[in-house]
This record gives structure tokens, sequence and C-alpha cells, in this order.
């Protein structure tokens, strides 16, 4: 295949990948593997090529057209915010977009280029590609603040190979996935290697689905306490209007009223329900917030005096509660919340309020319910389970509030289901969700949806919610588990491979 076709065919793979990457159906599955098993293929196919032709196809650009396209299909909502809500000019956005992409699918096109280097020195293909995926997906997780939506393992929930959840965390569902679809490959690519490679990949990839099916049952945590009854507001706010300052009286006052018609022990309102500081909210508001029953959870924006001014944070509070308290988002959205320095200049282009936030302490602690403990974050913090897991594995339950109003009717609904349903797994803790307008959802300790409020519709989620305690193997040592098997298979490969070296080596 001629260097530039085949750039197109992984682009278009991984295209095919990001579209598929929120839906658990089998048949998607089958073709996400397929999608991967692309990438390994071809990374392997470039190292026999001449050396003209391997300068142009390079393992680095496979996985670089293969990532790029993943991410611009799997997150494309991110120009309907830039464009259609946001305003900025179409070209400008898809500019945006496109650049995004290619940064994205850098760090697949690094992943790559490192297996293609441990394959030419170990002689072996199937281990290094997996060990090199999975690493690259641990640098997506920090590297420029971190972006880790569309690591691979949110995509193969629903198959066993969800059982490494709650040890290895995301990482590795994602390392069984790659493992998975390299024993695909070549077990399709059957006549082009040794027939006990392809027996061993048969039985390699029943091993793994055997092992992880396995570990599925294993329950790290039990209940404790009496079930927490608990509603979740979602009302369905249009971005365009959320910081309007005539129509965001009245969608204020709707969720003063959903929260008074609640009887739960825990109500919450999603990020940034009330777009003000609480003190400048009008007093009949105030007046009508303080009255409602039980625990109040408010999305809002806090206020701090420092050094540098009047400062603002992304918070949830209970400023109504008997003993308040606060929670400020850490970990902001670059040029959505913390704007990089010299590039105010592009949030400038967007009708972008609070773009400019002061990032929350460490350290924060959790709400207290019912005797209960709950870990709290903000919006896309959800993503980021390495950052929360030791709040994650001592408390009872996990709550997320979020505003997906900037995306439209998108897929990004069901990709905020998936990592909602992915760190309850990690945590074997419920997991609730308060969104303006979707996916508001209850999530199981076994990562099954409980409860759900459909898209884009004004309601609330009254559930009832069982604490749990105990930690999982991932709450205890988070990605690093993953991290260090994928460093430590790489090491041993590369000893091995150096002592046969050194044996077939004239002396």
């Amino acid at each position: 295949m001629q260097p530039f076709k085949r750039l197109l065919a992984l682009l278009l793979a991984g295209s095919a990948f990001g579209a598929l990457f929120h839906v658990q159906a089998f048949w998607a599955v089958g073709i996400k593997l397929l999608c991967i098993a692309a990438v390994f293929v071809s990374v392997q196919d470039s190292q026999s090529k001449t050396p003209k032709s391997r300068a142009l196809v390079s393992p680095f650009l496979l996985g670089w057209a293969w990532g790029a396209g993943a991410t611009l299909t799997g997150m494309g909502w991110l120009y309907t915010a830039m464009h259609d809500v946001g305003g900025m000019p179409a070209a400008l956005a898809g500019v945006a977009m496109g650049l995004f992409a290619l940064l994205l699918g850098a760090f697949n096109g690094v992943a790559a280029a490192g297996a293609a280097w441990s394959t030419q020195r170990t002689q072996r293909a199937a281990l290094p590609f997996v060990a090199c995926w999975v690493l690259g997906e641990w640098l997506r997780t920090w590297v420029l603040t971190g972006l880790p939506w569309m690591s691979v393992g949110y995509g193969f929930l629903d198959t066993p190979l969800a059982g490494a959840a709650p040890s290895l965390g995301v990482l590795g569902v994602g390392a069984a996935a790659v493992g998975l679809a390299v024993c695909t490959a070549l077990l399709i690519t059957g006549r082009r290697v040794a027939a006990a490679t392809a027996v061993a990949a048969a039985i390699y990839g029943c091993v793994l689905l055997l092992v992880c099916f396995a570990a599925q049952q294993f329950a790290f945590t039990q209940a404790s306490g009496a079930p927490l009854s608990v509603a979740l507001l979602q009302g369905n706010v249009p971005q365009t209007l959320k910081f309007d300052r005539a129509a965001s009286q009245t969608y204020m006052q709707r969720y003063a009223d959903m929260a008074l018609q609640s009887t739960a022990q825990l109500t919450v309102m999603p990020e940034t329900a009330l777009p003000n500081v609480l003190q400048q909210l009008p007093a009949e508001l105030q007046a009508k917030l303080s009255s409602a029953p039980q625990t109040l959870v408010v999305g809002t924006i806090g206020q701090t005096q420092g050094s540098q001014g009047v400062q603002y944070t992304n918070r949830l509070a209970t400023p109504y509660a008997a003993q308040p308290w606060t929670y400020d988002k850490v970990h902001l959205v670059p040029f959505g919340e913390a704007i990089p320095s010299g590039l105010q200049w592009v949030v400038d282009l967007m009708r972008m309020p609070l773009s400019s936030l002061r990032r929350g302490a460490q350290g924060q602690a959790d709400l207290t319910v019912g005797g209960l403990s709950i870990a709290a974050n903000i919006c896309y913090e959800e993503i980021f389970a390495h950052e929360w897991r030791a709040r994650g594995g001592a408390a009872h339950l996990l709550l997320n509030a979020s505003n997906f109003g900037w995306y439209g009717d998108s897929n990004v609904f069901a990709q905020h289901a998936n990592i909602a349903r992915m760190r309850a797994l990690e945590f074997q803790k419920p997991y609730l969700s308060a969104t303006n307008n979707g996916a508001t959802l209850a999530v199981l300790p076994t990562g099954a949806v409980q409860a759900s409020l459909a898209h884009n519709t004004v309601g609330t989620l009254a559930v009832s919610v069982q604490g749990m305690v105990g930690f999982t193997p991932y709450a205890r040592w988070g990605d690093w588990g993953a991290v260090i098997a994928a460093f430590l298979l790489l090491a041993v490969l590369h000893l091995r491979a150096a002592r046969h070296s050194r044996r077939l080596s004239p002396t």
C-alpha cells in the first residue's frame, strides 16, 4: 500500500473508532477492536519497508493519523462549543479543532513509535505494542495538564475486560482491549505469521477474557450505613442564555423551585446552576433557597479576596446547611477556565464568561450527609481518577456536578455516562452525576446505571443510594499499577533480548 493510502487508512480507522467510542453494543466493540488492530498491523508492516518508504510511513505518523482521526470524531463536540455556542468564526473553530486533534493524536504517535523501536530490539511485537500504548495514554493524563477523555478503556465497559478496572483502572481496561486487538490481528493475518503464533494468540485472547471475567467477581467494598435519598436536579438551561442577566433570573428561580419540591436528604444542583456569587443573588431567591429542606448543594461562583484582588472559583457549596461546606474546582479547563499566558485573544473570540478562574486548594474536605462521606468534583475533573483516588477510596459515595450545555445534542452525553460508570467500577462506589442538560444519572458500584434522566429535558432524578466502604486496589495505587507493569514488561523484554544478543555475539 502506498504511504499516502496507508496514512489515510489509519486516519479512517481512527475516525471509525472515535465515532463508535461511546457505543457499547457487541458489534461496535468488534469494530473498535479491528480499528486498534489496524494500528498494530500497520506499525509492524512499516518495519519491513525500504528505508525511503519507512521514512514516509514512520510508525509515529501512522499512530498520529489514527489518534487524530479518533479525536476528530470522538470529540467533535468541541467544535460545537467553539462555534455554535461560543461564537468563534467557523474557519477558526475548524482550524482549532484540527490542531487539537493533531495534539492529542501525537500521543498515539509516540506510543506507536515506541512500540516499533522496542520491536526492533526485542524481536517481539505484541507485548511492546500493548505496553507502549498504556504508557502513551498515561502521558496524556498529565502532559500539558492532561486530557485523557479518549482513553481506550471507556469503549469496553460492557465486556469482560472491564473486570480490570477495580485493580488497574481505565488504563488496565485499555491495556486488556489493546491486547485483545493484537490477538485478533495475529489471528486475521494468520497466513503471514507462524501457525504457532496464531495459536498462541487465540489462547492468550481466551485467557485474557477469562482472567478479566474472573476479576469481575471480586468485591473490594461493602455496604455501610443506611441508604441515602438523593435528588439530582436537571434544569436544562440553554448555554446561550445561562449568563444573560435577565434570562438567568428566570432559570435560577427554576432551580430554586425544583429544590423546594425535593424531600430527599441530599439535593444537588449542577455546575454553575446559579451563575453568580451567592451574596449577590436577589434577596427573594436567597430566602427561597435557604428554606429548601435537608442538605442542598448548589453549583455557583465562589469569590475570594487575595493579593491579586478579587478572584473567582467554580464552586459547589451547601451555604444554607447548619455546617456549611464548599468545594472549589481544582483541575481547571485550559482556555475554558484557565487561560495560558499570551493566549487570552483566543478566548476573546468566544462568548465565554468565567474563563479566568482561580483553582481550588488541594485536600479540600468531603461533604458529609446522613453519616456518609461524599467525594465531590466538578465537570471534567471526573476524568482524572488518579487525582482524587485518595478521596474516592475513603468516601462512601462519589459525586460530580457538570454542565454540558456547551456541546449541543452530541455523543458527549454517552461519553460522560461511560466515564461515570468507569469511576464507579474503579472505586466500587456509587457515582452520582447532576448535570444541567444530561447525562444526569446514578451509577451502582458494579458500573451499571441505576437510573438516569433523558437528555435536554427538565426533571429531578430521585434515587436511594447505598453507601459503600473499602478500598479497591486502584484506590490504593491508582494508575501506577498499570504504568509500572508496562515499564517492567518492557524492561524484561529488553534485558532478555540483550542477554540473547550477547550469547550469539562472537567472543
